[in-house]
């Protein structure tokens, strides 16, 4: 889940997230970030995005799971459109 405090599609965004794996194991971890929308010529827009995210735990095999990765990305609402790049590393204590 996330929440966005957006002025014309700009501003931060903050969350949580819970990945569920095939065995059922999951990742918790929170991200905050902010989004850039520039309008373009004929009413069109680009939107990118950028942040970071912190691995806070996991169940199962992934129970002591830690780490942190940054993301970037673009989006269009208009278009259903979402599309990151993630880097980071992440170690189990």
């Amino acid at each position: 889940h996330s929440v966005s405090d957006y002025v014309n599609w700009s501003g931060r965004h903050y969350g949580y997230e819970i990945v569920i794996m095939e065995n059922g194991d999951r990742t918790y971890s929170k991200h905050d970030g902010t989004t850039y929308t520039t309008p373009l010529p004929q009413g069109k827009a680009k939107s990118t995005f950028s942040g970071t995210s912190t691995l806070t735990g996991g169940t199962g095999k992934l129970r002591g799971i830690r780490g942190t990765y940054k993301y970037t990305g673009i989006f269009d609402p208009t278009k259903g459109l979402n599309e990151a790049t993630v880097e980071g590393e992440y170690w189990m204590e």
